[in-house]
């Protein structure tokens, strides 16, 4: 089963719209708090969006339709969680990485202390 929503996110002077399928997967994973996106640029060309997670936040099981890039903010400590199982990846603030369209995931803020990234998706 998938399930496709749009969630609104509202800042005090703009509303963002981020699309997202999540599968029934989801369901594996114990309850968390959500991690908190903000859509900064949405043209033909990219979508960028900035991501905070407070300790134990995640994103949700999704799969991205696009290429993308992710640099970030501060030091991360992420716990990926995929169909197949679980990984633990730390990587360092302002340090960038990029990932081809098609992967499904939740991330994970498996740290102590809040974590943000920018994610650049290209079009």
């Amino acid at each position: 089963m998938c399930v496709h929503f749009v969630l609104h996110v509202t800042s005090e002077d703009n509303l963002s719209f981020h699309s997202y399928s999540v599968n029934s997967v989801m369901s594996k994973y114990s309850a968390r708090p959500p991690a908190i996106p903000t859509t900064l640029l949405d043209d033909d060309v990219v979508r960028i969006i900035r991501w905070d997670f407070e300790p134990g936040a995640d994103t949700g099981h999704h799969t991205h339709g696009l290429g993308y890039v992710v640099v970030p903010m501060t030091d991360c400590h992420f716990l990926i969680e995929e169909e197949d199982g679980s990984r633990h990846v730390d990587v360092a603030q302002g340090m960038p990485y990029r990932r081809e369209a098609g992967v499904s995931h939740n991330v994970v803020n498996a740290g102590s202390e809040p974590m943000s990234f920018i994610e650049i998706e290209y079009k």
